[in-house]
């Protein structure tokens, strides 16, 4: 699940909730307010915003906290009912609750956050192996030039997983080819890993940082992510081994981990060529 995904169903959420009878009964307008034709209209169009819902990850991460949204927030303040935040938050909780790739949902102090399921992290590396929903590369708009400090921690990251994928391909390992009934199942075992699934999670906000580029004009959404990123494959690195020790036989776990570092790799080439910079073979 995309991060920018989490906002797709937080909006649905809306548009659902706004379709029922007692949907703004149960948003807690009534008397006066509730009675203004334009506070169900203002809600249903805010679910065609995107920005409005946008999901982003929580600085402080609490239990399976992945991602978190002030949606709720921002629309009681276009209301102008500060006190709207707190039972639209756990309205849309609910009902987001039940869609595709969410775990769970929940409430608090006017947000709601997001856990996502492990095939929905699994699914985000498929679809970078794939390269089907691989983060848009340059353009005229986003492309710029930065110095390579500024991006010194993504550069050596970039690196140091293209060194890891040739010393698994000298020892044998491979990663799962695409359409292998067997990929998904072993990304998702993958995912409860050390350090796997805050690497996923990175990788799944790639797309989000890019197009956060493009609405400022400014490289800074993308040089946070990528050192965001760095920092998350380092961490997992550190931690893991993507070949069998000595005469050890190669295993599911071995494939899997080589596929996440493989997918990693084009989300931090990606980001260094937005900032205008190569992305290294070599430590």
């Amino acid at each position: 699940m995309w991060q920018e995904e989490v906002g797709v169903a937080l909006a649905a959420g809306l548009i659902r909730l706004m379709g029922r009878p007692d949907g703004v009964r149960r948003l807690g307008l009534t008397g006066s307010v509730a009675a203004l034709p334009g506070t169900a209209t203002m809600l249903a169009a805010a679910a065609g915003e995107p920005r409005a819902f946008r999901a982003q990850r929580p600085t402080a991460r609490g239990h399976r906290t992945d991602f978190t949204s002030a949606a709720p927030r921002i629309l009681a303040q276009r209301l102008d009912r500060a006190d709207l935040a707190e039972p639209l938050a756990l309205a849309l909780a609910a009902e987001v609750r039940g869609a595709d790739g969410v775990a769970d949902a929940w409430a608090r102090d006017g947000h709601v956050l997001v856990s996502v399921t492990s095939a929905a992290l699994a699914g985000v590396v498929e679809d970078l192996l794939d390269a089907h929903l691989a983060p848009a590369g340059p353009d005229a708009s986003t492309c710029f030039a930065v110095a390579p400090a500024r991006a010194a921690a993504a550069r050596l990251a970039h690196a140091r997983a293209r060194n890891l994928t040739r010393s698994a391909h000298a020892h044998g390992v491979r990663p799962w080819p695409a359409g292998d009934v067997a990929r998904g199942p072993a990304l998702e075992d993958l995912v409860e890993e050390s350090g796997v699934r805050e690497l996923i999670l990175c990788l799944a906000g790639s797309r989000d940082a890019a197009d956060r580029v493009r609405e400022t004009r400014r490289p800074d959404p993308v040089i946070a992510h990528l050192d965001r990123t760095a920092a998350a494959h380092r961490a997992w690195f550190e931690t893991t081994r993507v070949t069998p020790r000595g005469a050890g036989a190669i295993t599911s776990a071995h494939r899997s981990r080589l596929c996440l570092n493989d997918a990693a790799t084009p989300v931090l080439a990606g980001g260094l060529a937005i900032l205008g910079l190569d992305a290294p073979e070599h430590l």
